[in-house]
């Protein structure tokens, strides 16, 4: 047996090396299935089959706080409620909370800002975290403790150059001392939702617990939690039912809230908003694969009806069917080992495109790569691939009709097996077209996105923020933080170059957006946690910088300041929903945070997307930054030409202000704009490309389906040509052939689309999954493509010499 098989293997390399086109045009065209899929499957397999690198990652947990009657959702609690979690819960084995923030470190060298989260001491213990070097931190030290501070690995190496003995040491952040008592190992990242506002930060301090210091109503914290072994979501979901009961009833802030405690996976939330994208990528490159085996089903049905005299003397000298077959199936395992190394060098290449264009959110893109896993997936796609397009030119080959086969000048190109290249062909157009409908609805999205009123321009504006240290500002009263971003604004605008300057509590389009309730009537005041809207303070050069449309009344001035009555602004979709036919100027509007003074609403401008151009479009609220002290601003420059230049000067200008602070998440509006486009962008590159693939392979699938035939009715065109037939009557004859193929695998391919393109719907913005506008014109598109294809193999049927035709009899 085994020498049975050496042979037709030995026999097939003979064969496939004797047609080289043949042999490079299947390797090339099976390499691209199998490239693109091994290159999404690695992205696949560290993304969403991977388990995030923690200690018994499936207990992880993360809590979300829904509000049943406004609709929103977060995935961020109080400290009081966090408190209740932790003395009420029964399926936990324990809970960790964080929060963002950011500091600056001064001292040994140039201030530089960093990311700092502020955490309870459960929270490394919970995610199985040991450090590299010291201790992580003490229950106690939740409570009013030391200034003690842990640093990220890649903080300790760049600022503090790695040393051994930074542990117990103090460093300056903010001209305060804290103690560094730990730093984290190298591999520690920490993942978390789009949603989730703490970040992987650079330094970690401990999170103070006191109910006291915190609002029952202010949710501001990220709250993790551990199962107890054994204990499944659905359990874990009563009990947290049980406690959100028992808020609802018993604390006074959740009496007309409607609370709903919400426990999600963490691996299932990291990777949400990736999921679509990823599934709709592996189902595009596995339409790709079956088109490429398609294509060489047909190209190995063409050479198994050119070489049916070779079988039949084969068969008439006693060859089996099965030894026939075999010799067949031979040739397609090589051609899809060959493929499967050149598809896994093709991998490479595309999995370092995929990243380097993707989004800058996908989860754990450093952990793509092409290992053991991915291997193991190339290597079934070879093992398969051909059963897919070898088995039935095997079949074929193996039903050979000697007596027709050996006839002189027979053809046995009986209508059955002319009928399977064909129904291949179809198979190819109507995958193609699926594909296609995808690239269109992709299309379609990007315009939508591009049409998007953004109720600001964001060309020639750069923007960063300034975070004041609290200890340093805050504790002196409102006034401090109020005159220094009013001074810093002057000194800004008065920089050659600049047209405007302004901040704001949150850029356009950034994630995390101030959520809360609001009022604006007595009644509303009664259901305050009923209605919901984003809230921003701003400075009065805020709107002229990023230029926002005013509708009606009037922006902020300077005289909008702590002595002043409370004022506001609105946008159009507040004052449309909230007071539809009354004039808003005069109208008053409060919040249920700290400052619940009634304010006057003194303009109405067009709304600003908040967080993203597809979320739900929720009503906005602005209030004056001089009636409302922060420590924390995001400024925006409009300048007369490109904003680069000014960076210096203004890093200049903040130094001589506090030469503790420095700017940080420099960049230019219109970044904010590209990012929220990024998701889009990248399926459109991506399916794009696996389209204009597909399109590819299916016209040369239809060309080399008809010029086959042309080649085999060359005869019957001469006698045609010799009885009188004109040349555009072949060629009608011909194309219409091609067209009724064309048409079959497009209403196949068109009821296909319409079954699978809702599971791009999460993708999609403006348009419908079964858009018939995008239908129709990926239909003509396809439909010419292959009537291009073939309109050449019929030209040249209509162009044959009947004597020479007629002498091939």
């Amino acid at each position: 047996m085994l020498r049975v098989m050496l042979e037709d293997f030995r026999s097939a390399i003979r064969g496939l090396l004797k047609r080289r086109g043949f042999t490079t045009g299947a390797i090339l065209t099976l390499a691209m299935g199998i490239g693109t899929n091994s290159a999404v499957f690695s992205v696949v397999n560290a993304v969403l089959l991977s388990d995030l690198p923690y200690k018994d990652p499936s207990r992880l947990v993360i809590i979300w706080n829904d509000y049943g009657k406004t609709g929103q959702s977060l995935p961020r609690v109080s400290v009081p409620d966090f408190i209740d979690y932790q003395e009420q819960a029964q399926t936990f084995e324990g809970f960790a909370a964080a929060i963002e923030n950011v500091d600056t470190i001064t001292g040994d060298g140039q201030s530089q800002h960093v990311d700092k989260s502020m955490v309870t001491p459960s929270f490394f213990a919970l995610l199985g975290v040991n450090m590299q070097l010291g201790r992580n931190f003490l229950d106690e030290e939740a409570f009013g403790g030391p200034r003690i501070v842990i640093l990220s690995h890649r903080l300790w190496q760049s600022r503090f150059g790695g040393r051994r003995d930074l542990v117990g040491q103090s460093i300056q952040m903010n001209g305060i001392p804290y103690t560094v008592v730990g730093v984290l190992p190298e591999w520690f990242k920490w993942y978390c939702p789009p949603e989730v506002r703490v970040k992987d930060a650079e330094v970690w301090v401990p999170l103070p617990l006191d109910p006291t210091i915190y609002s029952r109503t202010s949710n501001n914290v990220t709250v993790l939690g551990r199962l107890r072994p054994g204990v499944t979501i659905a359990e874990a979901q009563q009990d947290m039912d049980a406690v959100a009961a028992r808020l609802r009833a018993e604390r006074i802030e959740h009496k007309t809230s409607d609370i709903q405690i919400r426990v999600v996976p963490l691996h299932h939330d990291v990777v949400r908003s990736t999921r679509p994208v990823l599934v709709v990528l592996l189902g595009a490159v596995l339409l790709i694969l079956l088109i490429a085996c398609a294509n060489i089903g047909n190209l190995m049905l063409a050479r198994a009806l050119a070489n049916e005299k070779e079988f039949a003397i084969r068969a008439a000298l006693g060859a089996g069917r099965l030894r026939i077959a075999s010799q067949v199936l031979a040739e397609s395992l090589l051609i899809a080992v060959a493929s499967g190394a050149a598809g896994l060098l093709l991998s490479v290449w595309l999995v370092r495109i995929a990243l380097w264009l993707g989004p800058a959110r996908l989860p754990r893109p450093q952990n793509v790569s092409i290992d053991g896993c991915v291997i193991a997936f190339s290597l079934a796609i070879c093992l398969l691939a051909p059963i897919v397009f070898g088995l039935a030119p095997a079949l074929q080959t193996s039903r050979i009709n000697l007596v027709e086969a050996l006839k002189y000048g027979g053809r046995t190109g009986g209508s059955r097996r002319h009928r399977l290249r064909k129904i291949l062909v179809a198979v190819e157009i109507a995958l193609s077209l699926i594909l296609l409908a995808g690239t269109g609805l992709m299309i379609r999205t990007m315009a939508g996105l591009e049409r998007t009123q953004l109720g600001f321009e964001p060309e020639n504006v750069l923007t960063f923020a300034v975070s004041l240290p609290w200890s340093s500002y805050g504790d002196f009263g409102p006034d401090r933080p109020v005159s220094f971003f009013r001074q810093l604004e002057a000194r800004i605008s008065a920089l050659p170059g600049v047209e405007a300057a302004g901040g704001a509590a949150q850029l356009p389009l950034t994630p995390g957006s101030y959520q809360t309730g609001y009022a604006y009537d007595e009644e509303s005041e009664q259901r305050l946690a009923t209605l919901d809207a984003d809230w921003s303070w701003v400075s009065p050069g805020y709107f002229n910088a990023i230029r926002a449309r005013l509708i009606s009344g009037r922006v902020f001035m300077e005289a909008d300041d702590l002595d002043a009555l409370p004022v506001a602004i609105v946008d159009d979709v507040m004052a449309r929903k909230v007071w539809p036919g009354l004039d808003p100027i005069g109208q008053r509007v409060k919040d249920e945070g700290e400052d619940r003074r009634w304010k006057t609403v003194v303009g109405v401008i067009e709304h600003i997307p908040s967080s993203s151009l597809t979320s739900v479009t929720r009503e906005q609220i602005y209030i004056a930054h001089r009636q409302k002290a922060n420590g924390g601003m995001h400024m925006a420059v409009r300048t007369h030409n490109s904003p680069a230049p000014l960076i210096q000067a203004i890093s200049r200008e903040l130094q001589q202000m506090d030469g503790r602070l420095a700017l940080y998440d420099v960049r230019p509006l219109t970044d904010c704009v590209s990012n929220a486009m990024a998701t889009a962008r990248y399926c459109l590159i991506l399916i794009g490309s696996l389209g204009a693939a597909a399109l590819l392979l299916a016209v040369v699938g239809v060309y080399g389906v008809m010029a086959y035939c042309v080649a085999q009715r060359t005869s019957e065109y001469g006698i045609r040509m010799a009885l009188g037939a004109a040349h555009a009557d072949l060629l009608r004859s011909s194309v219409g052939e091609g067209a009724k193929l064309i048409s079959i695998g497009i209403v196949i391919g068109l009821a296909g689309a319409m079954a699978l393109t809702p599971a791009m719907s999460g993708l999609l913005f403006g348009v419908e999954p079964a858009d018939p506008l995008t239908l129709a014109v990926v239909s003509v598109v396809l439909g010419v493509a292959g009537l291009s294809a073939c309109y050449l193999p019929a030209l040249r049927a209509s162009r044959v010499d009947p004597l020479k035709a007629l002498g091939r009899q």
